[in-house]
């Protein structure tokens, strides 16, 4: 016996917009992968100690992770950037009052009482907050969403010296992709999962950069769809 799906105009316009760029993205790595089937492995290179410089001479113990190995191993947030670095652990934890509040260590070192001792940085915008110890607005320092950066970088501590003294245990870095003056870049992803016995769900991205016409630049960029990242 033979059943049928029907799906809404809607969802099928969804479906053929996120096959489209599905197989434009693929025709593009295609040509891509072509092109550098002969080149050698991309050269992450950092700025943890105030210069840039490659990640392999940087004399203190670093992890980064470019976009492109972000983006293969679909690292989105926090929780699996500390799945995929080794020395960072991440959660969730209970006051017991009626709040919960994000915990992050490097080294086996947090702290969950005044001041933080892991620094999270976007770019050089410091983001970590002072924990209260009030028990009911404790929530922890926020996070950046992960997508369109150029990488991220933790840098295990001591990192007071570059960074001061919420840096003890050590720093994550959260650099993000800068805009051009003089050329345009951008980019779309899309992915889509069905759920047996249950419905289709789908995560749209896009990001896009240049000049503006005058000496100003700017990057912008956004998502939608029923289980998509919150927009940056």
């Amino acid at each position: 016996m033979r059943t049928g799906i029907t799906f809404s105009p809607a969802v099928i316009s969804t479906i053929s917009l996120i096959t489209g760029l599905l197989a434009s993205s693929l025709a593009q790595s295609s040509e891509d992968s072509t092109d550098t089937s002969s080149s050698a492995l991309q050269e992450v290179v950092v700025s943890a100690t105030r210069r840039e410089e490659s990640v392999d001479k940087v004399p203190i113990s670093i992890a980064a992770l470019g976009e492109e190995e972000l983006s293969q191993s679909g690292i989105k947030d926090i929780t699996a950037l500390a799945a995929a670095t080794p020395g960072l652990e991440y959660g969730i934890s209970g006051n017991g009052f009626s709040s919960q509040f994000t915990s992050i260590t490097i080294r086996g070192m947090n702290s969950n009482t005044g001041s933080p001792v892991v620094g999270i940085y976007l770019d050089d915008t410091p983001l970590q907050t002072r924990y209260s110890g009030s028990g009911v607005a404790l929530t922890g320092s926020p996070y950046p969403v992960i997508f369109d950066l150029n990488r991220v970088e933790v840098a295990r501590g001591p990192q007071g010296t570059l960074f001061g003294a919420d840096s003890e245990a050590g720093t994550v870095r959260y650099i993000t992709n800068q805009p051009s003056l003089t050329t345009f870049s951008g980019f779309t992803e899309g992915e889509m999962a069905e759920t047996e016995k249950g419905g289709l769900s789908y995560e749209l991205g896009s990001a896009v950069g240049g000049p503006t016409g005058g000496p100003e630049r700017c990057r912008a960029a956004s998502g939608s769809g029923p289980s998509s990242r919150p927009c940056s």
